[in-house]
């Protein structure tokens, strides 16, 4: 997936922001010129909501009543274009919000936003953004359904359909609970029609999930060996780890204690609402880097391996956004974590920072002067240098969708 051009109007600071995007672009400027806004923008067109905790209305600039954003990408797998600028190949997504949020995609209303999201996968980096290195269980546990969602789109309807039988089995036990233990004998038969409906679901969810972190791990080793971005006496033993009490047979005596013993706590106590996801170093579960660059280099490390993931199941490679790129990593970290993306890896960057550096010379280099709050435009300096011509690639389907103003209830998202 590439994107040629981003155009955005009264979005937070930008009153006005227009310009075309190479395979590797650098925007910089200060603190406060706006650079984290224009990577937002890209991310609320493609994925349908911010990165940060704020309602829509909270992203229109003041004064002003909407904003509005428009993305074209290049879905055409392998082209190479002739010259910079969109072409004929483009989707011009468009996102508009007053009020309520309306997308449209080359002009015509986009009503579902499971096939968009599934088109248009990102990876997006802040050390503030929710990611599998968080410490919440649950926050993990949706990062990796986002991850599947991207391999194979079913997948939340799957996620949809357990979450669903959980409620209501949660809510039967809580019952029982409240009736002193008491099971009467409709209760016992409702209950085991939803433990049958749901260990086939969740076996086919515990399945996705594992192989997901199976494969993230080969990657991860791959990805140091080959590029040989070291860590002294910390990258060779660094992995995920996915743990669960589902067990794929589902006929052992350890499951049928587990879920007898669910009627008498009175909650679900089996399945992968359960699952755990940790970081891991010499088998124990790895809780703190010790220095931040060595953990922002492992989390970029590792979203490099997510979409390695996406791109060998579905042909189609995640934009990757990495919000003030440099800031504590040393020269050698951002040299090895900059060969990853080089043009090879099909992978486009876009990345911010305050000032250009050496190692980012050979970027398409954007410039965001700070600007008061109600200039007319938003000055962008592009780098004096023509960077190479980028080459699109992916193969996402056209989108062919009805009413994005309905809000999708997906754990992926």
């Amino acid at each position: 997936m590439f994107v040629n051009n981003i155009k955005i109007r009264n979005f937070r600071n930008h009153s006005f922001f227009n310009h075309q995007l190479q395979r590797q672009t650098y925007i910089y400027g200060d603190n406060g010129s706006g650079k984290t806004s224009i990577l937002e923008s890209i991310y609320l067109a493609l994925n349908l909501r911010t990165f940060k905790k704020q309602t829509l209305k909270n992203i229109v600039q003041f004064g002003e009543q909407s904003f509005h954003v428009t993305v074209s990408i290049n879905h055409e797998p392998q082209h190479e274009p002739q010259h910079h600028g969109n072409s004929s190949a483009d989707n011009h997504i468009t996102l508009f919000y007053q009020d309520e949020m309306i997308l449209k995609n080359n002009g015509e209303k986009v009503d579902s936003s499971m096939e968009h999201l599934h088109n248009n996968p990102v990876i997006y980096y802040s050390p503030n953004t929710d990611s599998l290195l968080s410490s919440d269980q649950s926050t993990k546990r949706k990062q990796l359904d986002k991850i599947v969602f991207h391999t194979y789109m079913n997948y939340a309807n799957e996620l949809n359909t357990y979450n669903r039988l959980l409620n209501q089995k949660r809510h039967l036990l809580h019952g029982i609970q409240n009736n002193d233990g008491h099971l009467s004998h409709n209760s016992q038969t409702l209950l085991k029609v939803l433990n049958d409906q749901l260990i086939p679901i969740t076996k086919t969810i515990h399945h996705r999930r594992k192989k997901i972190v199976e494969q993230i791990n080969r990657n991860l080793t791959n990805i140091y060996e080959t590029l040989q971005i070291t860590e002294p006496n910390l990258h060779t033993q660094i992995y995920l780890s996915y743990s669960s009490n589902v067990d794929p047979n589902h006929n052992t005596e350890a499951t049928t204690n587990l879920l007898e013993r669910e009627k008498i706590e009175g909650t679900p106590l089996y399945g992968t609402h359960r699952d755990r996801i940790n970081i891991r170093k010499d088998g124990k579960i790895f809780e703190k880097f010790p220095s931040f660059g060595q953990g922002k280099a492992f989390h970029i490390t590792l979203l490099k391996s997510i979409s390695q993931i996406i791109s060998h199941e579905r042909g189609i490679t995640p934009l990757i956004l990495l919000d003030d790129f440099e800031a504590g990593l040393d020269n050698r970290r951002i040299k090895s974590l900059l060969s990853m993306f080089d043009s090879s890896h099909n992978a486009q960057v876009i990345a911010t920072g305050v000032n250009p550096s050496a190692n980012l010379s050979h970027m398409h280099n954007i410039h965001i002067a700070a600007t008061p709050m109600d200039s007319n435009h938003e000055h962008a300096t592009p780098s004096p240098t023509p960077s190479p011509t980028p080459t699109p690639i992916t193969t996402g389907k056209p989108l062919n969708t009805n009413d994005a103003n309905r809000k999708d209830n997906h754990e992926y998202n």
